[in-house]
């Protein structure tokens, strides 16, 4: 699992870098629609691969699921709704709505996480 891991490092800094070339960019910038969408398929493959790795590190390492995911959670969920967008998204950003879907996710990690973990990692 340790190549899982290793590989989900490398994955979460490209999903991130790329990210930040398409927060700070503009339509105008080179590649700024290829970036925009090798960011969502990379983001679309983090979401997947995270849940069954962040759930057997919890696992395997005793972590507290309440400290090791649902208080994340929980701060994800509050980027929800104090981020604010930009101009062309002036309601909710898509920092926002990333943040949202990342707070469920997590949410859905320390479920499947805490019902195969033992008792004394809750």
């Amino acid at each position: 699992m340790e190549r899982s891991t290793r590989f989900l490092y490398w994955l979460v800094l490209a999903v991130a870098l790329v990210g930040t070339y398409c927060f700070l960019g503009t339509v105008w910038w080179p590649l700024y629609f290829e970036a925009l969408q090798l960011h969502l398929v990379l983001g679309a493959v983090l979401y997947v691969v995270l849940l069954p790795i962040s759930a057997w590190h919890v696992r395997k390492t005793g972590t507290s699921v309440l400290r090791a995911l649902v208080l994340p959670a929980g701060v994800m969920a509050a980027f929800f709704f104090l981020i604010p967008g930009r101009p062309e998204f002036p309601a909710l950003g898509p920092i926002a709505w990333a943040s949202g879907i990342t707070s469920v996710q997590l949410l859905l990690t320390a479920a499947i996480a805490s019902r195969f973990s033992s008792p004394h990692s809750t």
